[in-house]
């Protein structure tokens, strides 16, 4: 940090209202409510792509009590919502404040309107529940996703979107392999749609794609600059204001003033090795954070003096491990009937149908080892594994050791180093809970949530089928992540606080650059996003109005 006495125009080679670092969703939100406000503002990112780790995901907001979900018939109240996280996050500090989870509750959905006045367009995904179901306060469509959206209109930003392997469909397929009878005719579709798409000439894009491709192409109707491959030096205050930036951009230095402030919404440190063995004792092989994810931002935390919470947390999902070490989504594998999981101790640990976070979580508190997921013939009969149609088990699996098989359970057991008397043992007891459709060790099949993945037409509980008829299978489930969670801890307005807990005047900060508001939990889908575009929002509208009344000049 360099702290200037005095400072005028000339000191700057350019001067902005507002600089925003980071080309995510909460950077991009940032600019448009910046500009919406009269800001002059310059969004920087160090990659030569544009969209983090945002682009990269399935592009779910969770927002309570938004617009979208109360015009599909949902119903909330944002004091519903308030309660909710009060009773589903544990208390860690002031990142997950009262006041700060209020204003996040309560001024998300003036976020949701805005954007969709300026040109956004989303869905409610009006069935699908909070993870924490069962809680009394929990609802349904809270999570808010993308409507697809014609990726040409970017023009040349196109060339330069990171790129997602996702299909742009995925969001709309989903819950396909439980639909049973209808999963044809929904495939035929959405599919058809799709190309119908691309032969009108349109380049659909989906998920957290379109969520970012829709927030650029009004960005740029607001002519807000973006400049890529563009890092930072520092963050330059005077008199403990932030009043710039010093940017590098191919090894030029340039000195930007920032009138009203400077918004980092720069991501987390995912893919910093060296940080993620200190704080979470694993690196970031099996993170699906962007791979620019490696925490420059953060690391300017204790230059400035700004404080920081929640650096020994992520956010955990399960994951396979490829053959070539890439990371592949493990989730609805694990939830439906016919399957099971365990550690190498060969006993169970947690209900295999939670949701990701928690489940993976539970995985990193027995020590991060991977555990087993251990299922049955008509599992690979009836539903998908891996994006494979049920019935087809490609030969790359079985011979690269990543799917292993056995005509026996203890055959199995013996193959996978698992211990063979538990197994058997851990079989048995959770068979006779699938034929009664209770499971008195974890409870599978009892929430909402739980059901929301289960097969319907497995009965007397949608989660539970017994593992019986070979031949049997395993595959080892790791605990990955979709990005870190701690970093610089903000008040209601989306401010940095100094390590005193006061505000730090002009330094703002959204996104998994910040200590989550969700703390040491993972309430319903889109619970990065949400907050992560609100706190960027309410900080671009805090600087508007902080200029306004001080005039202040860097």
């Amino acid at each position: 940090m360099s702290d200037q006495a005095t400072s005028g125009p000339d000191d700057w080679d350019e001067v902005y209202d507002l600089v925003i670092v980071g080309s995510g969703a909460a950077g991009l939100t940032a600019g448009i409510a910046a500009a919406r406000r009269g800001l002059k503002a310059l969004l920087v990112e160090k990659a030569p792509v544009w969209g983090g780790t945002s682009a990269l995901s399935l592009g779910g907001v969770w927002i309570p009590a938004n617009p979208v979900m109360l015009e599909s018939g949902c119903r909330d109240s944002t004091e519903n919502a308030i309660q909710f996280l009060r009773d589903v996050v544990p208390p860690d500090g002031l990142a997950t404040a009262p006041d700060r989870q209020a204003a996040f509750v309560q001024n998300g959905p003036r976020m949701v309107a805005e954007l969709i006045e300026a040109g956004m367009r989303w869905d409610a995904e009006v069935h699908h529940p909070d993870y924490i179901s069962e809680d009394p306060h929990a609802a349904q469509g809270r999570c808010l996703d993308e409507a697809l959206f014609d990726g040409k209109k970017l023009g040349p930003w196109l060339k330069t979107l990171r790129h997602s392997t996702l299909a742009p469909y995925a969001v709309q397929l989903a819950d396909l392999p439980l639909m049973g009878k209808g999963s044809m005719r929904r495939l035929a579709y959405v599919v058809l749609r799709h190309y119908g798409r691309r032969l009108r000439g349109e380049q659909p894009l989906g998920a957290g794609a379109s969520l970012v491709g829709q927030l650029m192409y009004i960005l740029q109707k607001y002519q807000v600059p973006v400049r890529l491959e563009t890092s930072i030096d520092e963050v330059v205050f005077n008199s403990g204001t932030a009043v710039g930036v010093v940017t590098r951009s191919q090894g030029a230095r340039r000195r930007i003033g920032a009138r009203a402030g400077v918004v980092l919404c720069a991501g987390g440190f995912a893919h910093d090795d060296a940080l993620r063995t200190r704080m979470h004792h694993m690196t970031g092989a099996l993170s699906s954070a962007c791979p620019d994810d490696t925490g420059d931002i953060i690391k300017m935390a204790d230059e400035m003096g700004a404080m920081t919470q929640l650096s020994d947390d992520a956010w955990w999902t399960t994951t396979y491990a490829l053959p070539d070490g890439s990371p592949s989504p493990s989730h609805f594998e694990r939830s439906v009937p016919f399957g099971l999981c365990v550690g190498s101790d060969g006993k169970r640990f947690v209900n295999e149908s939670r949701d990701y976070y928690h489940f993976a979580r539970a995985i990193v508190q027995r020590g991060g080892e991977p555990v087993w997921l251990i299922f049955e013939s008509r599992h690979r009969k009836r539903y998908p594994f891996l994006g494979n149609p049920p019935r087809v088990t490609p030969r790359w699996m079985l011979r690269s050791g990543f799917l292993k098989t056995g005509n026996s359970l203890q055959e199995l057991a013996r193959t996978c180093g698992i211990d063979e008397a538990n197994l058997t043992a851990t079989v048995q007891r959770f068979n006779a809970f699938a034929r009664s459709g209770i499971d008195d060790d974890f409870h599978r099949g009892e929430s909402k949530y739980d059901r929301h993945w289960g097969d319907p037409r497995q009965t007397p509980n949608p989660n539970l089928g017994p593992l019986e008829r070979p031949p049997f299978y395993a595959a080892q489930v790791h605990a990955g992540d979709l990005g870190t969670k701690g970093g610089y801890v903000t008040d209601g307005d989306g401010q940095v606080l100094g390590e005193d807990g006061t505000p730090m005047t002009g330094l703002y900060a959204a996104g998994n650059v910040t200590a989550s508001i969700m703390g040491k939990s993972y309430p319903g889908p889109g619970v990065t996003l949400g907050p992560a575009m609100t706190f960027a929002f309410l900080a671009a509208e805090h600087a508007a109005k902080r200029l306004q009344t001080s005039h202040t000049r860097p």
